[in-house]
């Protein structure tokens, strides 16, 4: 038996205050279906029960629309909700929620039907025009927060999903998606980049434990200097929503009609349109394709216009209607999946990603994708997409024009997404992020 073996001893006696001992590993790799370890993340050979916890998971990204991040909340307390051994909670929106109000919570018609959900996001958004406004905002309801955590009389292990640990005492644990603010901070809103300088080292401080998405960010922050000496990070990789699936012809046809879309017959870019993600990259490329080919394939760009896309714009007011551009904003989830599922080829040439969410969607979906060949990008693309430089659109292009001149390869990289997706499900993210809890509470 392996060294690294994670065996849970049950206490003798139950309750809230109990706690479970465990040995902790060396940052190793998950069980894949072919047996071999992904690099980076939690190797876990055999678990007894462990005691129940308490859970506060945070809640704050599941404001709507869902971000990334707010795709990872939702699904990774969807799944630690049905772990009977744990009992989730969770924090934000200036509350604390019950198990049974974070049920509630998960449901879209409640998000929707919340008022003081939805209207912080419009008084947040105009505060960050008022100079000083959005550290000010941040610091009074982390303030709040804590005074809500301390007077709730509860014993939990708090997991903040975005970045920012609350104020409070007790064991945590802190989930980092990316360093895009030190890495790409003209991506960001000023304000943003100096709250996460000011606030993640203090962070990184106090967490119990530390997650990242990716193999590639635990190598980053570990070489960032943000770690103290000792501190472990670990690597444990998104799921899939179970909605990205492989889809026929006939059971897309009206999202197709609605779109004027032909079935494999079109390119898809979703994102948010900012320059991180690359999309005057993406259009520069396209328009570098032969006439006939852009005549026969369309390129759809899904997501919401975003931070800077002046370069965008400009390079768009010059393109002619023949060329076959076409912005969508954002569109229902179900229809994103049925196109993701519908595209002759998905191409998400970022320049810096934490995971690639969109990339393993496409790859679960039965579409050919098309990356970069940098990052974590290439982590997660490696044997399931084919790899590009993204700051080369003449690169892009010949890539794209392959995948869409050649059937042959077309299905290669359709065959090798679906085979590199089925190794990731927000199960799996969920069990190994529960393991995390029970080393930091033992």
């Amino acid at each position: 038996m392996e060294q690294n073996l994670l065996t849970y001893l049950k206490p003798s006696s139950g309750g809230w205050n109990c706690t479970t001992k465990s040995s902790i590993p060396h940052p190793m790799g998950w069980n894949s279906a072919h047996g071999k370890a992904a690099p980076g993340c939690l190797k876990i050979l055999s678990l007894k029960k462990a005691t129940e916890m308490r859970i506060l998971l945070g809640l704050d990204p599941l404001r709507p629309p869902l971000t990334g991040i707010g795709s990872y909340t939702k699904h990774l307390a969807e799944e630690l909700i049905r772990m009977p051994d744990l009992e989730v909670g969770g924090y934000g929106f200036g509350n604390i929620f019950s198990p049974e109000k974070m049920i509630k919570l998960l449901s879209a018609t409640y998000l929707l039907q919340n008022k003081s959900a939805t209207g912080q996001d419009h008084i947040k958004n105009r505060l960050r025009e008022i100079p000083g406004a959005y550290a000010l905002l941040k610091t009074l309801m982390h303030r709040s927060m804590k005074q809500k955590l301390e007077h709730s009389n509860l014993k939990f292990l708090c997991h903040a999903p975005d970045f920012i640990l609350p104020r409070s005492s007790g064991r945590n644990v802190v989930t980092i998606h990316d360093l895009s603010h030190l890495k790409y901070p003209e991506t960001h809103p000023p304000a943003r980049v100096k709250w996460l300088k000011k606030m993640l080292p203090e962070t990184l401080r106090r967490a119990s434990g530390i997650i990242t998405v990716s193999e590639y960010i635990r190598k980053e922050l570990l070489e960032s200097g943000l770690i103290p000496d000792g501190k472990p990070v670990y690597a444990i990789p998104n799921g899939c929503s179970a909605g990205f699936h492989p889809r026929n012809r006939d059971m897309v046809l009206p999202t197709l009609a609605k779109y004027k879309l032909g079935w494999r017959r079109f390119i898809l870019g979703v994102g948010t349109l900012e320059p991180r993600k690359n999309p005057s990259g993406l259009v520069e490329a396209y328009l570098k394709l032969p006439d006939e080919v852009t005549e026969s394939f369309p390129l759809i760009l899904v997501g919401v216009k975003g931070w800077k896309n002046q370069q965008l714009n400009k390079i768009l007011s010059h393109v002619t209607p023949v060329k076959n551009i076409h912005l969508t904003g954002y569109l229902p989830e179900k229809e994103v999946q049925e196109l993701t599922a519908s595209a002759a080829v998905f191409v998400y040439p970022s320049l810096y990603e934490g995971f690639g969410l969109p990339v393993l969607e496409a790859m679960a979906s039965g579409t050919a994708v098309l990356t970069s060949n940098r990052g974590a990008l290439a982590e997660l693309g490696e044997k399931g997409a084919m790899l590009v430089n993204p700051e080369k659109p003449s690169a892009i292009s010949k890539s794209m024009e392959i995948m869409l001149t050649d059937p042959e390869e077309n299905r290669k990289w359709q065959k090798a997404g679906r085979k590199k997706a089925a190794l990731y499900s927000w199960k799996k993210c969920a069990t190994m992020t529960s393991d995390v809890y029970r080393m930091v509470n033992g």
